[in-house]
């Protein structure tokens, strides 16, 4: 499991284009894989930048949640080079960390060693999404021990990843 320390950045748009009936989240795969996504506030977008683009946690239990200048300067070209409509200053910062395995697939089944606890792990950066799916079929595996739903392309009990 790689677990990365992500930074999220939140930036005022200069116009109100960004908060229409549709409001637009977008993914950018190329030249810089990023994310965005308006507030539900109706103030701020919020930025993401890829797996790859953050550093290693490090021990979790103090993970640094300072963001120094440096770090924001790929937000500010992502922000120069794609979305000029935005003032290039962040209002909100957010430092966590995400897991992730080797294949970008979850871990899901019972946790080996302790077949009496479900574990649901991984979800490289897809999780909150499909929380509710995954509480679902968490809950079908810890009182029935099985699930209706397919889950032998994610389960424990098929792989292990370190």
């Amino acid at each position: 499991m790689d677990i990365r320390r992500l930074i999220s950045a939140w930036y005022v748009p200069t116009t109100d284009v960004w908060f229409g009936e549709e409001r637009p989240a977008f993914i950018r795969t190329a030249p810089t894989h990023g994310y965005g996504l308006p507030s539900p506030d109706g103030v701020s977008v919020k930025l993401g930048l890829s797996r790859a683009l953050h550093r290693p946690a490090g021990d979790p239990n103090r993970l640094d949640r300072e963001v120094a200048p440096e770090e924001l300067e790929i937000f500010t070209e992502l922000i120069e080079r794609h979305m000029p409509d935005r003032n290039p200053d962040p209002t909100r910062l957010s430092v966590f960390m995400e897991g992730y395995t080797e294949s970008s697939r979850p871990l899901v089944g019972p946790l080996p060693g302790a077949e009496n606890v479900v574990l649901l792990a991984g979800f490289s950066g897809h999780g909150f999404k499909l929380s509710p799916a995954f509480g679902d079929l968490a809950a079908d595996l810890a009182l029935d021990g099985s699930s209706p739903r397919p889950v032998d392309f994610i389960s424990t009990l098929d792989r292990a990843e370190g």
